[in-house]
This record gives C-alpha cells, structure tokens and sequence, in this order.
C-alpha cells in the first residue's frame, strides 16, 4: 500500500513536473513572440518617429514660404500703395495743366477773335 502511495507520488509529482515543463514552454513561447512584437513595434515606433520628423521638416519649409509670401504680399501692396499714391498725383497734375491749358487756349481763342475784328491786342511776357 505504501507502494501504490509512493508510485500516486510520484506520478503526480512527474505530472506536476510535465505542467511545470508546459508551463515554462509557454512562458518562453510567450517571451520569444513578445520580443517579435516589440521588435516590430519598435521599427513601427521608428518609420512613425521619421515620419514625423519629415512632416516637420515640410512644415518648416511651408511656413518659411508662407513668411516670404506674406513679406512679398506686403512689399507689392506698399509698391501698390506707392503706385497709387504716383497715380492720383499725376490726375492731380494733369487736372492743372488742362486747366492752364484751357485757359490758354481760351485766351488764344479771344485774340484769334480780337484778331478777326481788327483790335490789336498786346501780347502777355512772361
């Protein structure tokens, strides 16, 4: 009886044993696809960090472009400004010399008519 005792030991001992061996296997096992994984997510981790470092890289340069686009922007609305202002002075000067011109031709035009009527008229220096 102490046999069968003894050998139910032993058998449940090599069963605990075989558990043990199982469970240690699945262990590993777990362990090996564990690192798989963080391996992959590591690559993953280093494509998306270089991704990322590119998109600021394009987002410097955009926002670089935007800064000389808004300084262009600004430089041709003051030349605009500038042309503007040349513009409304020239209206203003070539209202002045109309109206000088006007009036000499209107002056022309009563000596012509003195002139066709016989008046002499005395000649304006200036």
């Amino acid at each position: 009886m102490e046999q069968a005792i003894i050998n139910e030991i032993i058998a449940a001992l090599v069963a605990a044993v075989v558990m043990y061996v199982g469970f240690i296997n699945n262990l590993r096992t777990d362990v090996r696809l564990l690192k798989e994984k963080s391996k992959s997510m590591d690559e993953k981790c280093k494509e998306m960090t270089d991704e990322v470092a590119q998109q600021m890289h394009l987002n410097t340069i955009l926002e670089e472009k935007v800064k000389k686009m808004e300084t262009r922007q600004e430089s041709h609305s003051k030349k605009y400004d500038e042309l503007l202002n040349t513009i409304n002075e020239l209206k203003i000067e070539m209202v002045k010399q109309f109206s000088r011109l006007t009036s000499e031709l209107n002056s022309f035009n009563s000596m012509v008519e003195a002139s066709d009527k016989g008046v002499k008229i005395k000649k304006n220096k200036k």
